[in-house]
């Protein structure tokens, strides 16, 4: 079975605040959420098999506003729990993808530091 994952380079946004998701994954790995309704729970496993539930919530329609953006996002305290736990850093990278046991995976991938030695980039 083929898996499609979804990558997600995370900016300060999204390490310090809230995790910015693409609106390419609503509706084709997550659900497309109704501005109206509340947070959505969506639980992952990481790669050892830990469970975590993130909320995902969309921007509420303003009356009187003319052009609606959705702007989805998982909110801070559990997404945020996970960064510090996992680590992660701008510039670190995230996965998504369903499984073959149809549960959602998530998984993180460390942005190898680097470093200039009269003037050459190093990878540590």
């Amino acid at each position: 079975m083929e898996l499609n994952y979804y990558p997600k380079t995370l900016t300060s946004t999204d390490i310090n605040q809230k995790l910015i998701v693409p609106m390419d994954l609503l509706g084709n790995l997550f659900p497309d959420p109704n501005p109206d309704s509340g947070p959505i729970p969506l639980s992952f496993k990481d790669e050892w098999g830990k469970e975590y539930t993130f909320y995902l919530t969309v921007r509420s329609w303003k009356p009187g506003q003319i052009r609606y953006n959705k702007k989805p996002e998982f909110m801070f305290k559990e997404w945020h729990a996970f960064v510090v736990e996992k680590k992660l850093k701008v510039g670190d990278r995230i996965f998504f993808w369903w499984d073959d046991r149809g549960s959602l995976r998530i998984r993180a991938h460390h942005h190898p530091p680097r470093f200039k030695l009269f003037g050459t980039t190093f990878l540590h």
